[in-house]
């Protein structure tokens, strides 16, 4: 059967325009063809050029992120391989190689003690009694601060209630201890008016307990507020403007539309903090508590610090910290999980005056004139400027190198990971005062400040905010001949100023608070910070660094009062200035990844 007797027309049509068509126009479309083919294969050749050119540049971005690699290697990384001590009979003269090993015998004498159990329920009891109510604290505090309408006033409650987060626990102990002590302004008020007997706030077992929960939810729920706002802010007003045409109240407009719009992040906020179950946060415990109250009030993290590094018994310390930090990982990746999953988805007798009695500066000016205090105070300033500077260089590099995407920057998500690990797990406090001894940092100034440089949350905040930039602007700088290192210093630092402020502040008050690396790697009581100095003096009542003849006449609450005042002086200086940065920096560089 010939084609053209076939009973399909379509086959006749097509035969008829085959054989019609002529050969130089079969010809011309089959250069044409070949040319095209040859072009995609220029493109694509181009393209594999491209790529390899891409596999050169980043090399100044693995030198960006270089530096912080370095210091999270020392200071993270080579203290965990320290946790082999837990399962060594460990002696400092016979290093980790010829100690000797016995096992699981630190384990098993941990989960056999029984204060062990005691210390462990406390951290229990402390940290999910702050989870729970620095959860519901502050989620009813933005509530109620989303009714006020007055512009200028909710900015001064945010301002007040956000300050407490930014002073140290020594600072606030020493305020506490004066308040909640015997003769307190709280126990001569209770008396006075209410006709209570004092009240031994941090001296009795159940009050401490209620005293810590308490004091820390009062010094985190307004700053904890800001994730709540944040997610206020983000509730279409067109619901509230429907809800209004329908005769809906503010009760019912809160309860119908508010309420349930902020769930979804409640819930994320509260499987997120599963993971600190085993965190009773360690700076305030350790400045209130004392040994009479230890039953109540020792828990974790003050037990290997005293086990550890004032017991010498370094095994069974680090044994106790890798369990802690074990449970801590295991409880962190679940609560990601769980988060992931639902994000998904969703005046005694006149005595108490506004305006003091008998005003006095003489103890002011004795501090000032006390050479300890002013050595400690010019260490504090070096820290703070010093550990800022590097930080923020430190960070900012990293920050900005990770911010690129994967196709650009292949070995981005190892370095995020190599970073987001030293989040979960860490070697505990034996293994890095190891390393500090054997790096010979002791005393120097630079054990408070290396450890610490890189602060991965601050690289989070920082990277997210880079990745808000308009790629147009760097790629502008690019056809100008700009490199990546160009682009950082005069493209991306210039606009990221709220970013840059919020964790500037986060960086300028870590190092000024920070008190605890002090007394511990600095032996020499000349070379303390200000704020371990301050320890020192305000929590442990050490008067030794002063001169007797020179505090004659003043009391120790009337000195504790006066240094309380000049350490949260510089905060409270810098804070008006960056605060209103802050917010605006950590709800733009909020957690993306």
């Amino acid at each position: 059967m010939s084609y053209s007797s076939m009973p399909f027309p379509i086959a006749t049509i097509s035969i008829t325009r085959i054989r019609s068509v002529p050969t130089n126009s079969i010809c011309r479309r089959g250069r044409a063809m070949e040319a095209n083919t040859s072009n995609q294969r220029k493109l694509a050749g181009l393209r594999r050029q491209d790529k390899k050119r891409g596999y050169k540049q980043p090399w100044s971005l693995h030198l960006m992120v270089l530096p912080a690699v370095l210091l999270v290697l020392i200071f993270n990384y080579v203290p965990m391989t320290g946790l082999l001590i837990a399962f060594q009979d460990y002696k400092p003269k016979l290093g980790f190689i010829h100690s000797p090993w016995v096992g699981l015998k630190h384990f098993q004498d941990m989960m056999a003690n029984d204060y062990f159990l005691k210390i462990l329920w406390n951290t229990v009891l402390f940290a999910c009694s702050k989870i729970v109510l620095n959860l519901a604290v502050p989620f009813v505090f933005a509530l109620l601060l989303n009714e006020v309408r007055i512009m200028g006033l909710k900015r001064s409650i945010q301002t007040f209630v956000y300050l407490p987060h930014f002073l140290s626990w020594v600072t606030l102990s020493g305020i506490l201890i004066d308040l909640l002590g015997q003769t307190g302004i709280v126990n001569q008020l209770l008396t006075s008016v209410f006709g209570i007997k004092p009240i031994f706030f941090l001296g009795d077992g159940t009050w401490f307990r209620i005293t810590i929960i308490t004091s820390d939810v009062w010094k985190e729920f307004g700053f904890n507020t800001i994730i709540f706002l944040a997610a206020l802010s983000s509730i279409n007003p067109a619901l509230y403007e429907a809800s209004e045409v329908d005769g809906a109240s503010r009760w019912k407009q809160t309860m119908n539309i508010t309420v349930p719009s902020l769930l979804p992040i409640v819930i994320v906020v509260a499987t997120l903090a599963m993971g600190n179950v085993l965190n009773a946060n360690f700076d305030q415990v350790f400045n209130l508590y004392s040994p009479m109250i230890y039953q109540q009030g020792d828990i974790i993290d003050t037990f290997v610090y005293r086990e550890g590094l004032l017991s010498g018994q370094f095994s069974f310390a680090t044994a106790v910290g890798f369990f802690k930090s074990a449970i801590s990982l295991a409880m962190i990746v679940i609560s990601y999980r769980i988060a992931y999953k639902f994000a998904g988805s969703a005046a005694n007798a006149g005595l108490v005056t506004l305006w003091p009695k008998g005003l006095t500066f003489d103890a002011y000016a004795k501090t000032f004139r006390n050479v300890h205090f002013l050595k400690s105070l010019g260490i504090s300033v070096q820290r703070t400027l010093i550990g800022t500077a590097l930080g923020m260089l430190v960070n900012s590099l990293a920050a900005y190198a990770l911010s690129k995407n994967s196709r650009v920057f292949r070995a981005r998500n190892a370095y995020l990971w190599y970073f987001v690990v030293t989040m979960l797990f860490t070697g505990g406090l034996i293994p890095n005062y190891i390393l500090i001894l054997k790096l010979h940092l002791i005393n120097n100034l630079m054990a408070l400040i290396l450890p610490g440089m890189v602060a991965v949350y601050n690289i989070i905040l920082l990277l997210n905010f880079f990745q808000s930039v308009p790629k147009e602007l760097e790629e502008a700088a690019f056809i100008d001949g700009a490199g990546y290192w160009r682009s950082f210093f005069s493209v991306y630092l210039p606009i990221s100023l709220p970013s840059l402020a919020t964790v500037s502040l986060f960086t300028m008050v870590g190092h000024w608070n920070a008190y605890f690396d002090g007394l511990i790697y600095m032996k020499d009581a000349s070379k303390l910070p200000l704020a371990s100095f301050m320890q020192t003096i305000i929590v442990q009542a050490d008067m030794s660094k002063f001169d007797p003849a020179a505090i004659v006449g003043l009391s120790q609450r009337t000195l504790r009062a006066s240094q309380i005042f000049i350490g949260a002086l510089p905060i409270l200086l810098v804070y008006p200035f960056l605060q209103r940065f802050f917010v605006k920096g950590i709800v733009i560089g909020a957690v993306k990844e």
